[in-house]
């Protein structure tokens, strides 16, 4: 679970700072935001520390995000959970889903699953998908949590619902193996694998070993 939910944390990050960039341009965060896009991660930072330090939960967000992959800075998980945890303590749901994850797999700090599970729940009550998968998976696996399939298996299927690419994808392999109490299923699995795109088509050839075409 752990690789698991370090590529959630992976690919979470390309997609909230595209979602970021188009909702969250206002209010001085513009001219960091086109230094970051240009991979100029200095002059985005001094862009947004002095916002950041007013309070801005939003310049904490991306200053959290610079410091978690180490763009432009040293990677430096504590302070990057630093910059999170006073974003979500403002109510930023993105620095919520990568506060609990950070506290779920005990990078920047100690682990602490019940802390995890209350600000990803905070996160996905607030419409982070990713969050929603993150805690399907926990509850799947017992991952910091009591195993419980039957949530697990909900809240899977309620981030797929949302279009959430790594819930399609989970969902393909779970019917197409009958895996986390799914039954199996090949046309199910086939149908999760085309929602995913590219991907599924790839992982489903990867599990097979044949070519799947999507309509």
């Amino acid at each position: 679970m752990l690789k698991r939910s370090a590529r959630v944390v992976s690919l979470v990050f390309v997609f909230l700072a595209f979602l970021l960039s188009s909702n969250h341009a206002g209010a001085g965060l513009g001219e960091g935001l086109e230094a970051f896009e240009q991979h100029n991660y200095e002059r985005a930072l001094a862009e947004w520390e002095p916002l950041a330090a007013s309070g801005n939960s939003d310049a904490q967000f991306f200053i959290g995000l610079l410091y978690y992959k180490g763009l432009g800075v040293q990677q430096d998980h504590a302070e990057a959970r630093g910059y999170f945890q006073s974003a979500y303590e403002d109510g930023n749901a993105e620095a919520a889903f990568m506060l609990g994850t950070m506290y779920h797999l005990g990078r920047g700090g100690p682990a602490d699953s019940l802390t995890a599970l209350k600000i990803l729940t905070y996160a996905s009550d607030s419409g982070m998908t990713a969050a929603t998968f993150s805690i399907g998976m926990m509850y799947l696996v017992g991952d910091g949590v009591e195993k419980n399939r039957s949530e697990g298996r909900r809240l899977v299927l309620k981030a797929a619902g949302e279009g959430f690419s790594m819930a399609e994808l989970t969902l393909g392999v779970a019917h197409l193996f009958g895996d986390y109490g799914f039954p199996q299923d090949e046309a199910v699995a086939k149908d999760w694998f085309c929602r995913a795109g590219e991907v599924g088509v790839q992982r489903y050839a990867l599990s097979t070993g044949r070519t799947l075409v999507c309509d």
